[in-house]
C-alpha cells in the first residue's frame, strides 16, 4: 500500500472469532511502524506515515484453524 508522509492510517482487522490474529505494519525499509498483539482476532492500528512509500501490511494467524477476516484501510 503506498502512503505519503503524514497520511494518516488507519488499518482494521476483524476475523471470524475461531483463532487469535495479529496485525503488523512495515514500511518500506522493513522497519515495523504499526503493530497489533493482543489475544484477539480484532486488530486495530492508528498511525501517520512518517516517508511517502510502500507499506506492507501484514495479518498473521496465531492459531490452528482458518480464521476468515475482512481488512480495513482508511
Amino acid at each position: 500500500m503506498y502512503w505519503d508522509a503524514n497520511d494518516k492510517v488507519t488499518v482494521t482487522v476483524m476475523g471470524d472469532g475461531e483463532t487469535d490474529l495479529d496485525l503488523y505494519i512495515f514500511d518500506e525499509d522493513d522497519n515495523l511502524v504499526a503493530y497489533d498483539t493482543d489475544y484477539t482476532d480484532t486488530c486495530y492500528c492508528n498511525f501517520t506515515a512518517e516517508t511517502s512509500g510502500n507499506y506492507t501490511i501484514a495479518v498473521v494467524n496465531l492459531g490452528t484453524f482458518v480464521n476468515y477476516f475482512s481488512l480495513n484501510i482508511n
